[in-house]
């Protein structure tokens, strides 16, 4: 791997917003965290604000939700009066109440350096009041609030049976809404899990995570790719943002494959093949066909690469009642887009490409559209 394309971080968390020392290359680089500022001051803001325990932030997979929230778990280690003490948590560690409690008690007393006797876990565990009092005290004295972090928190509780997910959501709310506990919830999701109307995640506000803007995308080219500015025109510009539709990641496997790619007359188209044949890709286009689209949802992605054009007003018009939920869902999560005479296109350019060489596309299409 050459040094751009390491610079590059594709696939990776980001978190540096200003220039910083790469542990692999042994120098000075400029940022890899680019955009964001709104939301990234608005939720630092919102964890320093004592009135809120619950501090949420969402976006789709691949949006850069885990490389925001490593940018402010960092903020908040290097606080300048050193207030906070983020927990990282794995939501694969954390999907029953009893496990939540195991792994914020076993990492608070690593970070603390506080011994733990054998049977706490297990006093904690039988009592929510014995758990958020010895959270108070080993929060008090260490004078820390206690962040935990865990990013797509939903996935926690997605595939865990009904009594342990309201339990675990029970905890969340009853540590949430105690008064004077030095603890924080800081939570990235892709939906917001149900949970009971009356408990504090149901209703918190939660911060939405966009695609970039072309203005934005220009920056991070501009600074990722320094080395190579005079080949980026403006029409390759544009163009990586039709195929990437601003969102982060996909922009990055494009800029990775331009890398890796010798410039010449073939080069952009290369590496635009080179994108779509891409493991990760079709590891990352996987996941989110079949884990986070309905079936209404994978019937509208395939329909547009089966039919090989957008589809007009008259065609949206036309589709069934759930089909064009589907089509106002995929348009408000940014994976389509639409004009202003209503059609209706991918909005990730890549997708066009890359769903009719994906190996399971004609079984789908045979699964999903009738007549096809």
């Amino acid at each position: 791997m050459n040094d751009m394309v390491m610079a590059i971080k594709f696939n990776e968390a980001v978190w540096h917003d200003t220039a910083y020392l790469h542990p692999q290359l042994r120098k000075k680089v400029g940022p890899d965290f680019f955009d964001r500022v709104q939301i990234k001051s608005k939720l630092k803001a919102a964890l320093r604000d004592p009135q809120q325990s619950l501090v949420i932030f969402q976006g789709e997979r691949r949006s850069g939700k885990s490389s925001l929230l490593r940018l402010l778990e960092n903020d908040l280690e290097q606080d300048a009066n050193g207030r906070f003490l983020p927990l990282r948590l794995s939501w694969q560690s954390i999907t029953t109440r009893s496990s939540m409690i195991d792994e914020i008690l076993q990492s608070l007393s690593f970070e603390l350096d506080v011994d733990m006797p054998d049977n706490t876990v297990e006093t904690c565990i039988t009592s929510d009041e014995r758990f958020i009092n010895l959270l108070r005290t080993w929060g008090i004295d260490a004078k820390k609030t206690i962040v935990v972090c865990i990013d797509e928190f939903d996935s926690a509780i997605h595939d865990g049976n009904e009594s342990e997910r309201i339990a675990l959501l029970n905890l969340v709310d009853e540590m949430a809404r105690v008064t004077a506990l030095p603890v924080k919830f800081l939570f990235t999701l892709v939906r917001r899990p149900d949970c009971p109307t009356s408990h504090l995640l149901a209703n918190a506000h939660i911060y939405r995570l966009r695609p970039f803007t072309p203005t934005d995308l220009d920056e991070m080219i501009t600074e990722l790719m320094a080395w190579q500015a005079h080949l980026f025109t403006a029409t390759i510009r544009e163009q990586l943002f039709q195929l990437s539709g601003g969102w982060p990641y996909f922009a990055k496997l494009l800029l990775v494959c331009l890398a890796e790619g010798k410039p010449g007359a073939d080069w952009f188209a290369a590496a635009v093949e080179k994108a779509i044949a891409h493991p990760l890709l079709e590891h990352a286009l996987n996941h989110i066909y079949f884990s986070h689209f309905n079936e209404a949802e994978k019937g509208i992605m395939l329909l547009l690469a089966h039919q090989n054009r957008h589809l007009s007003a008259e065609d949206v018009a036309a589709l069934t009642d759930s089909q064009k939920t589907a089509v106002s869902q995929l348009t408000n999560r940014h994976y389509l887009t639409c004009n202003r005479q209503g059609d209706v296109k991918y909005r990730i350019g890549l997708l066009k490409k890359w769903f009719p060489q994906w190996i399971q596309f004609e079984e789908e299409v045979l699964s999903h559209l009738e007549n096809a």
